[in-house]
């Protein structure tokens, strides 16, 4: 059993107290409604051009209690914006894990077109490496174990023949996208 730390407590009186159902909402949609409309200054501009800033805050004011008042649409934006953390993180430790291997101080340096091995590191390596770095991230979240529980319960030839022929059509689109481009000795 993990022991209650001071910060700890801290967070869990902030949780009880609303701070993260009410206060942090309330902020998040002020400040972006105000930036929205003192940016576009859709409510009009004072005599020099400048945007009605007593009139954009309080109508960001009004909306974002407006907003807070839904609790259904709050719920919505706080696992929203869990989420977009979790994407967010598995990003960057994907260009984290990247930097090892290029650049100046990176393992490999054949990342530039045409060198040897930038195909199979393109192509190959780099989706690999960010498939496994969200199979790590789902599995500590507990999402992968319910991924596969659905996997299995659903799983039939079907599925497989959809995602084949998906497949299929993907890189037959690409080859015919791609087509032959010409050579920049060509250009001039």
């Amino acid at each position: 059993m993990v022991e209650q730390t001071v910060f700890g407590g801290v967070v869990e009186f902030m949780r009880r107290l609303g701070f993260y159902d009410v206060v942090l909402p309330f902020l998040l949609v002020f400040a972006l409604l105000y930036a929205i409309l003192d940016k576009t200054m859709i409510l009009g501009e004072e005599y020099r051009g400048e945007p009605r800033r007593s009139l954009n805050a309080i109508v960001a004011f009004v909306v974002a209690i407006i907003f807070v008042g839904a609790t259904q649409i709050v719920a919505i934006i706080n696992e929203a914006i869990a989420n977009f953390v979790v994407v967010i993180i598995v990003v960057a430790f994907f260009l984290i894990t990247i930097s090892l291997f290029v650049g100046e101080g990176g393992i490999l340096k054949f990342t530039k077109k045409g060198e040897a091995g930038h195909r199979w590191f393109v192509y190959i390596f780099l989706p690999g490496l960010f498939i496994v770095i969200l199979l790590i991230i789902l599995h500590a979240l507990g999402w992968l174990q319910k991924l596969f529980t659905f996997l299995s319960a659903h799983w039939s030839e079907d599925w497989i023949a959809t995602i084949l022929f998906l497949i299929g059509i993907a890189i037959f689109i690409g080859i015919i996208v791609r087509g032959d481009k010409p050579s920049d000795q060509n250009k001039d």
